[in-house]
């Protein structure tokens, strides 16, 4: 005779509740620190990074904004390891080349981890 572990819809729920909470996939819990703005040389624009720690996630909104106009979302950045933010803590660099941003930031700083994330600018 075989047993089979019965799984529990509360339980299902509760298991995939605490994984969003570990992602920082509650906005109302964002912790958002100062915007960074970034101008870009040669152009009348700037970037905006938008960065967040909530428990043990971090991330940033990357936002594009020209000629005063309304900023535009260019996307998400994953952010780093442990709540750290690496933007706030002034490692990271910005880019840009051919009409695309080049973000690179510090993801795990106690071995120097980098990641890179290419984002095509609006015309």
């Amino acid at each position: 005779m075989s047993k089979t572990a019965k799984i529990t819809v509360p339980a299902v729920v509760a298991v995939c509740l605490a994984i969003l909470l570990m992602l920082g996939g509650c906005d109302s819990g964002r912790d958002y620190k100062e915007d960074i703005h970034v101008s870009l040389e040669g152009m009348n624009a700037e970037i905006i990074i938008r960065e967040w720690s909530w428990l043990l996630g971090s991330g940033e909104e990357v936002y594009y904004k020209a000629d005063g106009k309304k900023k535009t979302l260019l996307g998400r950045l994953s952010g780093g390891d442990n709540g750290y933010c690496p933007f706030a803590d002034g490692k990271y660099s910005v880019s840009v080349e051919d009409g695309k941003l080049t973000v690179e930031w510090c993801a795990i700083p106690h071995n120097d981890t980098w990641r890179k994330e290419v984002f095509d600018l609006p015309s």
